[in-house]
């Protein structure tokens, strides 16, 4: 049976109506479920930019429909934006910017009084979070951890995805972001996930090489590491040369 009590905790106060940012991951997807649970109106949202994989977008799409609720896509380009395609330290917090203007004026166009989203007590500070506070968007979830968030979505059918990232994630900081890398860093973990690589993920799009392959940082969950072979024949079609493999650190981006 889910412990109650870590429901009660969720925070909908003074919130009757409100647009739920939907990121894919299992954070956002249960507080659209509690949300909806506790009687709100809520419509659901998913910010789709060349940051957005495809994987996430069709977790989005799959928690609005399994809670019944309208989904809107909005769809944005962050790399026309210097700023943000140059991927300072503020890449971040500017892209949050612009996702949560986005968010406030499709909320008002609906009607709908708040926009919520799912960081939790374990997410630390983080750059994008700045922009979400400033903006005064609600948390409601920020009272529970993780493990308390995955226990609600095995008890209500929500699947459990391993944590994702925006795939500007995977291009050093202070080198600029093209649709290219984007494109290349996902179709490199989409290929070693259909090979059997499970947990989390991430290929660090590092940089070309005179002989056209494009340098790679592979990280993987511990236990599921496997001989650097494996990742070189994998990656390489794709014109990918592994230069190492890392375990993930939880926390990372």
């Amino acid at each position: 049976m889910m412990n109650r009590e870590i429901i009660t905790r969720a925070d909908f106060s003074r919130v009757s109506s409100a647009l739920v940012a939907l990121s894919g991951g299992v954070d956002s997807a249960v507080l659209l479920h509690l949300a909806k649970e506790a009687g709100i109106r809520v419509e659901a949202a998913c910010v789709v930019s060349e940051f957005t994989a495809e994987c996430d977008i069709s977790a989005a799409r799959g928690a609005a429909a399994r809670e019944g609720v309208l989904f809107h896509e909005i769809r944005a380009s962050f790399l026309e934006d210097e700023a943000i395609s140059e991927n300072t330290k503020e890449r971040c917090y500017l892209c949050k910017k612009k996702m949560v203007a986005l968010l406030l004026s499709l909320a008002e166009t609906r009607g709908l009084s708040a926009v919520l989203e799912g960081t939790n007590a374990d997410d630390g500070v983080r750059p994008g979070l700045r922009a979400l506070q400033e903006a005064g968007i609600r948390s409601p979830l920020q009272n529970l951890s993780k493990s308390e968030i995955v226990t609600i979505a095995e008890n209500t059918g929500i699947p459990v995805r391993p944590p994702s990232s925006c795939l500007a994630a995977r291009i050093p900081q202070n080198t600029r972001i093209s649709l290219e890398k984007l494109s290349l860093a996902e179709a490199a973990e989409e290929t070693l996930r259909r090979a059997g690589v499970v947990g989390i993920l991430r290929v660090r799009i590092l940089e070309a090489e005179k002989d056209g392959l494009t340098k790679a940082a592979v990280e993987v969950e511990k236990e599921f590491m496997k001989p650097a072979v494996f990742f070189e024949e994998k990656l390489k079609p794709l014109g990918i040369k592994v230069l190492s493999i890392h375990e993930y650190k939880t926390g990372g981006a």
